[in-house]
């Protein structure tokens, strides 16, 4: 009797494998694919980049960080500019900056997808703004320009993101 007992109960479990294993398949052939956030889409959730999401989307560039890519930013985080004096954020904002603020966005993209390995090779590298930044290492550290990376190779559908701890600007 106990041999039965076994069997009933080792029959019951296949047939509620089985049954799941059928829910799960018509669950996924329903299911929309899950996008990968763009560039834009990715800093703002991250939750570091408030500031330079803001001026991204102030300038009207949120379309270069959606668009396929791949590029890099380098990205500051809220504390890079929270260095920065109050003035010079409200000035970026102003109509007579515009040209400014986007040159100055513009130069934390370098077209391509680096990855921090990538940057180990120091050249200068081209930005979108037109103007190049150059990546060092120091110790265990890199850095790009005068900014530590503090974060690396932060994926998005579009490129990469490298949180810095200064806001670069052109020469």
């Amino acid at each position: 009797m106990t041999g039965t007992r076994h069997a009933i109960v080792q029959r019951r479990r296949l047939r509620a494998s089985v049954a799941s294993a059928v829910l799960l398949l018509a669950i996924a052939s329903t299911a929309k694919p899950v996008r990968a956030a763009d560039l834009f889409d990715t800093m703002r959730d991250w939750g570091n980049f408030d500031t330079f999401c803001a001026l991204i989307e102030h300038a009207g560039l949120i379309s270069t960080f959606r668009e396929p890519g791949p590029i890099t930013v380098f990205a500051p985080s809220d504390r890079a500019f929270a260095q920065l004096e109050r003035f010079e954020i409200a000035a970026l904002k102003q109509p007579a900056a515009r040209e400014r603020l986007r040159a100055l966005i513009l130069y934390h993209v370098v077209p391509g997808r680096l990855k921090v390995f990538d940057l180990l090779r120091e050249i200068p590298r081209a930005t979108v703004q037109g103007k190049t930044v150059k990546s060092l290492q120091m110790g265990n550290a890199m850095m790009v320009n005068d900014a530590f990376i503090d974060r690396e190779d932060i994926a998005a559908s579009n490129g990469l993101v490298h949180e810095i701890d200064r806001v670069l600007t052109p020469p």
